[in-house]
């Protein structure tokens, strides 16, 4: 019997597959998503696929939905399914979630794609140069475009990354603006686009999560501006529970185009002088 895993575990064994992958094929960083596919024996292909599905693994190939057109967004996800055909090829954290969640079938899911988003960011982005960058420059909401530039990645590769390398208990989000797809009862308006969180923070906060008028992220999108202040986590539950019984949080946001980028503190920041002793062992 496989020893039980623990969820930082999980994390340090996705950090190593992604270091394994990179010595076995030899994908150097910032090699492009249809390279590293093809030194891992996998071929792109464009296809039709559903409303939100970016893209998927199917017999040799990774197929990215026809309609992303930004290119880092298309980088993230063909990584994203590199890291599934290597979730397959591996098998360990596939066992550990099936026995895991074998009565949760959504919450099966939900934990492997959160593995590849993982995945996804550490090949576009390795933990070692966010933890470089978050030890001098601090932890903001502005670090999340200042780094996805520096490495010419994705918004949301950035995000997840910054989130896995914070030395305080936090989300970072980037949502979008429309209609929520999978989201019952319908939401038309802000919502999760993509969230992540350190590994010892318990509760996940869902894709596609709705934010409603009264959390500051639907401010920073009305104003089309920064703001600052202390607001809430936008858990789907968060709407129908009262303001008291909401789980506060310190809310740094900004929009960015069609997005509004957040980092919803759940204890004070570290100063930056301080973030280098933080993040030892994490």
């Amino acid at each position: 019997m496989l020893r039980p895993l623990t969820q930082g575990d999980v994390d340090r064994k996705v950090v190593e597959m992604v270091a394994d992958a990179r010595e076995r094929f030899g994908i150097p960083e910032a090699c492009d998503g249809e390279t590293a596919c093809s030194k891992v024996g996998l071929q792109v292909r464009r296809g039709p696929l559903g409303p939100g599905t970016d893209g998927m693994l199917a017999d040799g190939y990774v197929v990215v939905n026809r309609g992303l057109r930004w290119a880092p967004r298309v980088e993230f996800t063909i990584f994203h399914e590199v890291f599934h055909y290597l979730l397959e090829e591996d098998g360990e954290i596939i066992e550990f979630y099936t026995e895991l969640l074998r009565s949760d079938d959504a919450g099966y899911r939900a934990a492997l794609e959160r593995c590849c988003h993982q995945g996804a960011a550490e090949f576009m982005m390795p933990r070692s140069r966010v933890r470089e960058a978050m030890s001098s420059e601090g932890l903001s909401v502005d670090l999340i475009e200042i780094l996805a530039e520096r490495h010419r990645a994705s918004i949301v590769a950035s995000a997840i990354q910054i989130a896995r390398c914070a030395a305080v208990d936090c989300y970072v989000v980037v949502c979008s603006h429309g209609r929520a797809p999978r989201s019952s009862p319908p939401h038309r308006g802000l919502f999760v686009e993509y969230a992540a969180a350190p590994s010892r923070v318990r509760y996940p906060l869902g894709r596609f999560s709705p934010i409603h008028g009264d959390n500051l992220l639907d401010e920073a999108w009305r104003m089309d501006d920064r703001v600052s202040g202390i607001s809430y986590v936008p858990f789907r539950s968060a709407a129908r529970r009262r303001p008291e019984r909401r789980m506060e949080c310190r809310c740094d946001a900004k929009r960015l185009g069609d997005w509004v980028l957040g980092i919803l503190s759940l204890e004070d920041p570290v100063p930056p002088g301080q973030i280098s002793l933080s993040l030892e062992g994490i």
